[in-house]
C-alpha cells in the first residue's frame, strides 16, 4: 500500500493505520520533502534543532505539522494525531473521480457490455461498497456508480450480479457492517461513492 503521509518521532508510535509511515530519529526527516509530515515531540524538536513555530502547529505551505509527545501533553498529542490522519484521507479523496455507469447502454450494446466487464476485471486490487440503493466499485482512482434500482428495472437480477462481483479476482465487497467508519466518517462527511476507497486505505 502506498503511504499517504509520514510521522517523525523519537520512538515508534503504535496502532497507526497502514497508510501512515512512522520513522524515528531526526536524521530521517531529510528523506521526506513532499509528503505530508507530522513531527512529534517538543523536546525532540528542540534537541535536534528542527525549526518549528511554537505558536503555529501547522505549516500549510510545507505540508508539515508538529505536536507534543504523548508524555508532554497527551490531549494535544491525541487530538493532533487524529487530525493529521483524517487530513491524509481528506487529501486522498480530493484526487478521486466519480463516474456513473450508464446501464441502459450496457444492456443494449454488446461492445459496451464487454467494456464494462473488462473494467470490472481490471488487474489489481479492487473494492466495491454496497448499500441499499447503489454499488460503488473503486478501481484505480475512479469510483464507478451502479444503480441497483436501475439494474432491477432493466431486468438484471441484483443478487446474481452481486454474486458475480464476488467471483472477480482481487475484488473485495464492502458494507457498513464490515468495519467501523466511526468518527472518521462523521468528521469528513465522506460520500458513499468514496467509502470503498477509505476502506482500502484503512484495511488494504
Amino acid at each position: 500500500m502506498s503511504k499517504l503521509g509520514v510521522i517523525v518521532s523519537k520512538r515508534k508510535i503504535k496502532n497507526l493505520p497502514d497508510f501512515v509511515e512512522n520513522v524515528t530519529g531526526a536524521e530521517e526527516l531529510s528523506k521526506y520533502h513532499s509528503e505530508p509530515t507530522l513531527l512529534v515531540g517538543y523536546e525532540f524538536l528542540k534537541e535536534n534543532n528542527i525549526r518549528f513555530d511554537i505558536l503555529n502547529k501547522s505549516d500549510v505551505a510545507n505540508a508539515t505539522m508538529w505536536t507534543y509527545s504523548k508524555t508532554e501533553k497527551r490531549d494535544d498529542y491525541e487530538s493532533d494525531l487524529n487530525y493529521f490522519i483524517r487530513s491524509l484521507i481528506a487529501k486522498r479523496l480530493e484526487k478521486l473521480q466519480y463516474q456513473f455507469i450508464p446501464l441502459q447502454k450496457i444492456i443494449r450494446d454488446k461492445d459496451s457490455k464487454k467494456a464494462f466487464y473488462d473494467l470490472l476485471n481490471t488487474p489489481g486490487q479492487k473494492y466495491c461498497y454496497v448499500n441499499d440503493r447503489m454499488m460503488y466499485a473503486a478501481i484505480k482512482d475512479v469510483s464507478y456508480g451502479i444503480s441497483l434500482q436501475l439494474l432491477e428495472y432493466l431486468g438484471v437480477d441484483k443478487a446474481k450480479f452481486e454474486k458475480y462481483l464476488r467471483t472477480i479476482k482481487d475484488m473485495t465487497m464492502v458494507t457498513d457492517d464490515d468495519f467501523d467508519f466511526g468518527e472518521l466518517m462523521d468528521d469528513l462527511k465522506i460520500p458513499d461513492m468514496y467509502k470503498a476507497f477509505v476502506y482500502a486505505e484503512i484495511n488494504g
